[in-house]
């Protein structure tokens, strides 16, 4: 796919993970915790399908990762259960996100 660099490749190169609230196990739309995961991730597509290239597509994800990780540290500030294990996954979701090949490749 990248070779000559006519495409791209976003995604990870390290095992994507997310958490989720147990209470919303039928509903994961409505789960807040799997939302810090799946809104970053699935915003690669949708900046795509808007028209913007690789590069921002992957920058966007990224930066909804950090104020994700924002939000998070404020939980652990609070000692919230479990905002460490948060933290800890979506680290190595962002730390794992890739881009590979053209960065200025569109869908258009």
């Amino acid at each position: 796919m990248v070779e000559g660099n006519s495409g791209c490749f976003i995604g990870s190169k390290y095992l994507f993970s997310f958490l989720i609230d147990e209470k919303w196990s039928t509903k994961p739309l409505n789960d807040n915790i799997a939302k810090l995961y799946l809104e970053p991730s699935n915003e690669i597509i949708i900046s795509l399908l808007e028209g913007k290239n690789s590069f921002e597509s992957n920058k966007k994800s990224k930066s909804m990762m950090i104020e994700n990780m924002k939000k998070i540290l404020k939980l652990e500030e609070k000692k919230e259960q479990g905002a460490s294990a948060m933290l800890q996954v979506l680290w190595n979701n962002f730390e794992g996100q890739v881009l590979y090949g053209n960065k200025e490749y569109t869908l258009n």
